[in-house]
């Protein structure tokens, strides 16, 4: 799923003439853009790639979206128009979407529920305002087991380290693992973009990074 919609992506910054890096992730933002960092450009490929898909997956899925997919889609309405205006550029005339195949939907079903409740919250959610109020959240979902809101604390690559561990983990593992934190001290800032802080757990040092993805402080990892 990931890799569709870094296409989706790529065929966008094809389109608007960008540069795109050597590990396929866009060098900058979509043009009249400035403030879009590449994690809102991901988020927005992601919903714009998911969305279609969920519609005809998941029972129920349309409505229960209808109102938050507005409003999400409202707010970014010109970078959305954007993206589409270049994947028109770069498409042959009277082109069609490709039918997804069986295994692009089986990736993307994995990824409805978490889509819905993304949509069905306003944004930007005040529990993730900061990058302390995200951990505050993290740490006390994984506490009460909580393992939607853990999922939701974490940014795209945080869902790849981390997701699967939440998700089958028992909630006497994730008590065990979410312990005994000393408070975040802040060693690195880049910018509005990225956030390194300090914590010790059990005598050990460890780094703590978090990314602003859409106006929100998403937890990446260690």
């Amino acid at each position: 799923m990931r890799a569709a919609v870094y296409l989706l992506l790529a065929c966008c910054l094809v389109g608007a003439n960008l540069p795109v890096a050597a590990d396929g992730l866009p060098g900058n933002a979509l043009p009249g853009f400035p403030s879009l960092s590449t994690g809102d450009m991901e988020q927005i490929a992601e919903v714009m790639y998911l969305k279609p898909l969920c519609d005809s997956l998941k029972p129920g899925f349309t409505r229960a979206v209808a109102g938050g997919y507005a409003e999400w889609s409202g707010a970014n309405q010109a970078a959305i128009a954007s993206i589409e205006r270049s994947l028109r550029a770069g498409a042959p005339r009277d082109a069609q979407r490709p039918e997804p195949t069986t295994e692009q939907k089986a990736a993307a079903a994995k990824h409805c529920d978490r889509l819905q409740r993304f949509l069905e919250h306003p944004h930007p959610d005040p529990r993730f305002a900061t990058p302390e109020k995200t951990w505050e959240t993290y740490l006390a979902a994984m506490q009460a087991g909580q393992r939607e809101v853990a999922l939701d604390c974490l940014d795209d690559m945080g869902r790849r380290k981390n997701g699967e561990l939440i998700a089958i983990e028992s909630p006497d593992v994730l008590r065990q693992i979410s312990a005994g934190f000393t408070p975040l001290k802040l060693m690195r800032d880049y910018d509005a973009t990225m956030k390194v802080f300090s914590t010790t757990r059990n005598d050990i040092v460890a780094s703590v990074v978090f990314v602003r993805v859409g106006g929100e402080w998403k937890f990446q990892g260690f």
